[in-house]
């Protein structure tokens, strides 16, 4: 991926959709191979062990 960004053709370089899902894939692999569960950035842990989901805050409601 790291060599793919540094292509000497600009156009040949990937876009940034293509890194995101490139990352996510390997993130997902990564993470289904070791057996590791991993809590979405946007779950709120709750008290009965489940998971409330969350809209992220945008800057404008601080």
């Amino acid at each position: 991926i790291m060599l793919d960004c540094w292509h000497k053709d600009p156009k040949e370089r990937p876009r940034f959709v293509e890194l995101v899902e490139k990352l996510g894939d390997l993130l997902q692999a990564n993470v289904q191979q070791d057996g590791k569960d991993y809590i979405p950035l946007n779950a709120i842990l709750t008290s009965n062990s489940g998971f409330t989901y969350s809209t992220p805050a945008f800057s404008e409601d601080f």
